[in-house]
């Protein structure tokens, strides 16, 4: 049966309003059956009514779990119920473009020495995908970064270096990383890699898997002539949570693949570049360039981010 070859996890955190109309639309695609997986960790936000009648009519693997787990703990959670040969990890606000599963799917089947697919991606705003594909973060890249060097020059070398050049890739080609909101793997691949290190509650997961990957040889590709809509970001965990997970994910990273210089250099400039930031909202505060509440907002997420390290 067309389809049938493919199980798609999806793991909710407060985004029923995604999770409803991406399955539907998933269970509505003609003539395509997949096994749909459904991991919600631990909303806050009930289901809507509707989503029962959705599950039981559609036969959804439904996990509920009772603790937040992480995205990477979810997909494990969910790895245990794959049926199929392959496995498609989306995020909940993503929408399917016709025919966009089967492509990748297609790529996976035609090429068997690859053993990860991942589309073009690009957000509602965007004429074109431009963000996805990107080389594993090192520690110009993570200075950049931490240090506001991208923010003060945009164009600088090191950025530059880290995301690929979009307008390079007019056909399927092997890249090192992509953004995780849509990944296509072989079953197999996932489960001799132990799927997901659930040490990264957020953040940098993908990143991780697709660096062990590329330790063990294997190569994911990066197909841009198939491109799916993405929301980024729509959950109802706070920018502040966001913040501080992003960062101590980034530092579990280097601690994992780099050395512990590394790994120390790259905690340092967390924290520099927090210190950095309160000077720079204090200013703007002393300077009445920014409201008191909004500036208060900014330090306090900044010495949040210092304390968490």
């Amino acid at each position: 049966m067309p389809g049938a070859d493919v199980s798609i996890i999806i793991v909710n955190y407060n985004s029923w309003g995604f999770v409803i109309p991406l399955v539907k639309r998933l269970t509505g695609l003609q003539k395509k059956t997949f096994q749909i997986i459904v991991i919600d960790n631990a909303s806050t936000l009930a289901p809507p009514s509707e989503w029962n009648d959705i599950q039981n009519a559609h036969l959804i693997n439904f996990i509920g779990n009772k603790i937040n787990k992480g995205y990477a703990g979810g997909i494990n959670d969910a790895l245990l119920l794959v049926k199929n040969e392959y496995v498609l990890i989306m995020n909940p606000d993503i929408e399917v473009p016709d025919g966009g599963i089967e492509m990748l799917c297609d790529y996976l089947k035609e090429h068997k020495s690859v053993s990860a697919v991942s589309p073009g991606i690009k957000r509602p705003c965007d004429a074109i995908p431009a963000y996805s594909p990107r080389r594993f973060p090192n520690l110009l890249t993570a200075f950049s970064e931490l240090l506001h060097i991208n923010d003060l020059f945009k164009h600088n070398p090191f950025a530059s270096y880290y995301f690929y050049d979009y307008k390079e890739f007019k056909k399927p080609v092997c890249v090192e990383t992509v953004l995780g909101a849509v990944m296509m793997f072989r079953t197999s691949v996932l489960r001799e890699l132990n799927g997901m290190d659930s040490s990264f509650f957020l953040y940098f997961e993908e990143t991780d898997l697709f660096k062990r990957m590329s330790d063990n040889g294997l190569k994911l590709c990066y197909l841009p002539e198939t491109i799916f809509i993405h929301h980024h970001g729509q959950s109802s965990m706070t920018t502040s949570y966001r913040e501080t997970t992003y960062y101590k994910s980034m530092s579990y990273y280097f601690k994992k693949h780099h050395s512990i210089i590394s790994f120390l250099l790259v905690k340092s400039c967390i924290i520099i570049g927090a210190v950095m930031e309160i000077t720079y909202f204090f200013l703007k505060h002393i300077l009445k360039k920014e409201d008191k509440d909004s500036s208060k907002k900014h330090i306090i997420n900044c010495i949040k981010r210092i304390i968490t390290m």
